[in-house]
């Protein structure tokens, strides 16, 4: 977090503060042509950036005020910059598109947060919290674009089983004999590792779904499909119900709060 605090420090500089520590949760940058004064800003969003959570509108702003702060000059891009320290993973992703807070795990989401103080939670999962947890999908004519997909496997290091969280970015159900329909023709909007489209955009694959009794969800019942976790190892994939999102906007520099309200200062 050194370079936040490097851009933190010339904002405070230029707002006339004692230091990063003062500048406030939003603020604005008068008596430079290059900046709206009218413009709002928000530490928490610039924090964001920097810890690789951000939104594309946080990346955005966050290049800019880097400009604005002199952290890089030509012959350096700003696609160099932001390659150098700017990124995100599958719960950024994930928490990004659904509006809530980024930072959010991914056990989180099949079982919630429990109240009171949460060891080294930033501002803002206290603020989305109440949103989780979302119920397992239990009927195949509810798994749809931006269905959110759980994947349970084999303890981590820190016992932790569930390894990864993405998105369906498309299902087609398959009409099997009878017309029953046991699975479909699944596509996968998903992050994990740098690169472009084609590493987080799946292939369309054909997934046979099955009714699974998670055992972290007891007398939950899960549809779920055979994959791997982030390792290679076997793992079910969990269709995860996140209607409840569907309302919202995919996040700028809002956090939408237990109420479905956005909020902008956390």
């Amino acid at each position: 977090m050194d370079e936040f605090y490097a851009v933190l420090s010339v904002l405070a500089r230029k707002l006339k503060l004692s230091g990063p520590n003062q500048v406030p949760a939003e603020f604005r940058l008068a008596g430079d042509s290059r900046i709206d004064p009218d413009e709002y800003f928000y530490r928490h969003s610039l924090r964001r950036a920097y810890e690789c959570r951000a939104s594309p509108d946080e990346i955005r702003d966050a290049i800019r005020l880097a400009f604005f702060a002199g952290r890089f000059k030509f012959p350096v891009t700003a696609q160099a910059y932001a390659k150098t320290w700017f990124g995100t993973d599958c719960n950024a992703f994930v928490g990004n598109y659904c509006g809530i807070s980024p930072s959010t795990s991914i056990a989180a989401y099949a079982r919630g947060y429990p109240n009171g103080a949460m060891q080294g939670a930033t501002p803002d999962l206290y603020t989305s919290r109440g949103l989780l947890p979302v119920p397992p999908v239990e009927n195949l004519d509810d798994i749809k674009a931006g269905t959110i997909l759980a994947t349970f496997g084999a303890p981590d290091t820190r016992g932790n089983r569930w390894r990864h969280i993405a998105l369906v970015q498309e299902f087609t159900p398959t009409i099997g004999v009878g017309g029953a329909r046991t699975g479909g023709t699944l596509i996968i909007a998903e992050w994990g590792r740098p690169g472009g489209t084609d590493l987080h955009v799946t292939k369309p694959a054909k997934v046979q779904v099955k009714e699974f009794k998670c055992p972290e969800l007891p007398g939950r019942p899960c549809l779920a499909f055979d994959g791997t976790d982030p390792g290679g190892n076997a793992a079910k994939r969990i269709f995860m119900n996140g209607s409840r999102f569907d309302e919202f906007s995919t996040r700028g520099f809002q956090i939408y709060n237990g109420t479905g309200s956005p909020t902008y200062n956390t």
